[in-house]
């Protein structure tokens, strides 16, 4: 009879033949002593799974940690209560953004607008229609090869030569320019070619020359009426851009600006012109932008909660001392839902009553209630950040209204409260005072670093190689377990010997009884 393999050898182990001679189910006593056995190699693989179940459950913990992080990550700074917002009553004309330190309110009227040196050639015509961009210049006239020079002013000065044949397109024509520094576009549907300079304002002009040129000149060819040099005889065009003006009021007065380009910066304003304004001028108004610290605070609060929520459910968890892991091979004997509810209750608790994040918790806790000195607001509930009954256990309530009305009343407390301000002492060194959010802040990050070293992760912010102290006992872990199926296979193995050895043993007896009886047999009458 083949018995099944058992134990620690696996179903992939070859069949065993024993207990042919003994009549023994030595197959069967082999897996019964495997199995007992194993049942240390069992116990230390709960203990891997709860132990993983621990590690995983501390760094999502962590991830809530790190959401509260970042949520705090503006709000800790000064800067960020300061950040103005901008409205412009017709934003077709012009856009504007704050510097910091923005005037209040500013009329603007945009005069004109900053253009580069530009030129556009009159429509030009073969056989009464514009040519295609593939045309060569010999259809339009040009007989012999020509040289233009182009020389270009501005931020940038350059010149250059440009050597043109009749063999040449307009598309040709337009790529030479174009390396000689110039914005060239042949218009196919009306026959026009423009050109003009990168740079704007009055600084911004070029020139055009035409070398020996002929009647009709190129120049003349492409729709530009050129000039005419008396001495040489050359033809020529030229172009120069003009400045933005602008008329900027204010409470204290008007001023006239010129710009070499449509992007200035005036008031504490960066301003983008995008036409002029014409008669009616535009209202710039800027204010700092509540709405933008209001949002931020409402996710601060909302995160914060969801941590704290989180934690109080880990700490609070019911404990099933009673319940053991399930192991792979034992789900299958038990069928899925039942293994899924076990593992389920012996997951839970495994962060009850945990004292790092009691600890962890509790700091958070105190740094939000704590009392601040030194401004017209001390603490966060006179700003509207509040916590409820005892019953809520420090969940956080925003009253958005009470917020708006300390921040109108005095934005600069605020934000001594909740980011810190900056002294200057006497002998002009300056000291800074954090504000709650700016040491909660730290508080966290001090946090994340704690469970990172006990869990691993870290979410960027830090590494654990071994992956923190529960990562380190996982490893122990498994090189215990690695130890264990080495010893139980050994011993599975010695009992299988011990046992042919035994089938050896009973079929030597067999012969010799059967010889014996052969004799026997043998004398008989």
């Amino acid at each position: 009879m083949v018995f099944p393999t058992g134990g620690a050898r696996g179903g992939d182990a070859p069949p065993r033949m024993l207990g042919l001679v003994s009549g023994l189910d030595v197959e069967g006593m082999v897996q019964k002593l495997v199995r007992a056995a194993e049942e240390p190699l069992r116990n230390l693989e709960r203990q891997k799974l709860l132990l993983t179940w621990k590690r995983d459950a501390v760094q999502a913990v962590n991830r809530f940690f790190y959401d509260v992080y970042r949520a705090l990550e503006p709000l800790r700074l000064q800067s960020f209560y300061r950040t103005q917002r901008v409205d412009v009553s017709r934003p077709e004309v012009l856009r504007a953004e704050s510097l910091g330190g923005a005037a209040p309110t500013v009329e603007i009227s945009v005069d004109r607008l900053a253009s580069p040196a530009a030129l556009v050639g009159d429509s030009v015509r073969v056989n009464g229609s514009p040519p295609a961009r593939n045309a060569t210049l010999e259809t339009l006239g040009l007989l012999s090869p020509v040289t233009w020079t182009v020389e270009i002013s501005g931020p940038t000065s350059q010149g250059k030569s440009v050597d043109v044949l009749p063999t040449d397109t307009l598309a040709d024509l337009e790529g030479k320019l174009r390396g000689a520094g110039l914005v060239a576009r042949y218009d196919e549907g009306t026959g026009r070619l423009s050109l003009a300079t990168s740079a704007t304002g009055a600084s911004a002009a070029f020139s055009l020359r035409e070398a020996a040129a002929g009647n009709p000149s190129l120049l003349e060819l492409l729709g530009f009426p050129p000039n005419r040099d008396p001495a040489t005889g050359e033809a020529f065009v030229r172009a120069s851009g003009e400045d933005a003006q602008v008329t900027v009021r204010t409470s204290t007065g008007t001023l006239a600006v010129t710009s070499a380009t449509n992007s200035l910066e005036i008031f504490g304003y960066r301003l983008t012109l995008l036409q002029p304004s014409g008669a009616t001028p535009v209202t710039v108004r800027s204010s700092l932008d509540v709405d933008a610290v209001v949002e931020r605070m409402r996710g601060f609060v909302d995160t914060y909660n969801k941590l704290l929520a989180e934690v109080q459910q880990r700490l609070s968890e019911p404990v099933y001392r009673d319940v053991r892991p399930v192991l792979a091979e034992e789900a299958k004997e038990l069928g899925e839902a039942e293994a899924s509810e076990r593992n389920a209750k012996a997951k839970s608790g495994l962060l009850a009553r945990d004292f790092q994040l009691q600890s962890l918790l509790g700091k958070l806790r105190a740094r939000l209630a704590e009392q601040r000195a030194g401004g017209p607001y001390t603490s966060l509930a006179q700003i509207g950040i509040t916590t409820g009954s005892w019953q809520e256990r420090g969940i956080l309530h925003f009253d958005e209204a009470a917020f708006r009305e300390a921040f109108a009343r005095d934005a600069d407390g605020v934000v001594r409260l909740l980011a810190g301000y900056t002294e200057k002492l006497p002998d002009g060194t300056e000291v800074s005072h954090p504000g709650i959010l700016s040491d909660l802040y730290r508080d966290v990050y001090g946090a994340m670093s704690d469970l990172t070293r006990r869990a691993g992760g870290g979410f960027g912010l830090f590494y654990e190689p071994r992956g923190g102290e529960l990562g380190r006992a996982l490893q122990d872990l498994n090189e215990r377990i690695q130890a264990k199926a080495r010893h139980v296979r050994s011993l599975e193995e010695r009992y299988v010997r011990q046992f042919t050895l035994l089938e050896q043993a009973v079929a030597r007896a067999n012969a010799q009884t059967a010889w014996l009886s052969s004799l026997f047999l043998g004398k008989g009458p």
